[in-house]
């Protein structure tokens, strides 16, 4: 097995610790709605923030960083070494990201299949794509506050992705731990919603996604057998933040986008935590940041130019993360607040 394919399946994500977050922050209280307290922030960890980006391994994103367990070939089906070569973030193309793409990657446990995953370029681009699109990794100087992060602070380069497919899944564990539609079903959502035809642009996807909306779901024997409306109802992590009164905000570009996690739970999507806490805007976070009112668990959902997601970006996740991790080491929150970035 190959270092590369090992790790096709690994994300940085950081979700796992977000399920000690209430014991995490202890029993602090809502600041939210007033300036913060200088005499707070004289303890330990007080603010957590998640920046979620899109799509992306440690092989692929942090080619080159050193001490890190980063591959520099793989194997394809054939079984033939393929050397990682370079590529710009804000490239061209897309791998398939769909739990079948998975399951031809994982290749029955060989992790040979790789050069299965199929590929989608932009309209328009000629030379696309290039050969052995799926073995490649980002130009370091395209991700350098990324490589500036990651070896000032901590790097998760052994994290295993929980869902094995797309991004709604992920965006619904990122927040609950899950992507199951309750408590207690043996089903996950393993792919993004599909809408019915002639649904309006712009529809959502979750709890208030037009009549006819489905989402696969996968049963425990690995094959998706039923589909369902996405909008399922179970506890989530906000559920226990909200029990305890620590304050907490979701901010997101687009309410109704398959990265809004919050969207797809019908208590947040149609209760009063959707317009107290899910915050539609890309600069909020900054004036909260600059006046003092930082909730004490915070998501931040990138624009899809700054997500690092393949084929539309355009380049500017990285300073964009930077921007907000700069933001926080500016204000008095820097030396209470924990910062993942997945």
């Amino acid at each position: 097995m190959s270092a590369l394919s090992r790790r096709l399946i690994r994300a940085s994500a950081a979700w796992a610790g977000l399920a000690l977050l209430t014991s995490f922050l202890g029993g602090c209280h809502d600041s939210a709605n007033g300036p913060v307290d200088a005499g707070l922030l004289s303890q330990k960890i007080r603010y957590v923030v998640v920046i979620f980006q899109e799509n992306r391994t440690p092989d692929n994103l942090f080619h080159g960083l050193p001490n890190a367990d980063i591959a520099d070939s793989g194997v394809n089906s054939l079984g033939q070494a393929i050397p990682l070569a370079p590529i710009p973030l804000a490239n061209n193309y897309d791998l398939s990201h769909a739990h079948q793409a998975f399951v031809k990657m994982y290749d029955g446990g060989k992790m040979g299949g790789a050069d299965k995953i199929a590929v989608s370029c932009a309209a328009g681009v000629t030379g696309c794509p290039p050969a052995n699109p799926q073995f490649m990794y980002v130009n370091p100087s395209d991700v350098a506050p990324y490589f500036q992060l990651a070896t000032q602070y901590a790097f998760a380069d052994r994290m295993f992705q929980t869902n094995q497919g797309p991004s709604f899944p992920a965006h619904q564990f990122i927040i609950a731990a899950t992507s199951a539609p309750t408590a207690t079903s043996d089903l996950f959502a393993a792919e993004n919603p599909a809408l019915p035809l002639g649904a309006p642009a712009g529809s959502e996807v979750g709890c208030a996604a037009p009549t006819g909306t489905v989402v696969s779901m996968i049963d425990p024997s690995g094959l998706e057998s039923t589909k369902q409306y996405p909008c399922f109802e179970h506890p989530t992590l906000v559920d226990g933040l909200d029990a305890r009164g620590t304050s907490w905000r979701y901010y997101t570009p687009s309410p109704g986008s398959i990265w809004t996690g919050p969207n797809a739970i019908e208590h947040l999507r149609l209760g009063p935590d959707w317009t107290r806490n899910v915050v539609v805007s890309q600069t909020q976070l900054f004036a909260d940041i600059d006046s003092g009112r930082l909730a004490h668990v915070s998501w931040v959902i990138p624009t899809g130019q700054a997500s690092d997601h393949a084929r539309s970006n355009d380049g500017s996740g990285p300073s964009w993360v930077a921007s907000i991790v700069n933001a926080i080491g500016a204000s008095p929150y820097w030396a209470n607040t924990a910062i993942f970035i997945t």
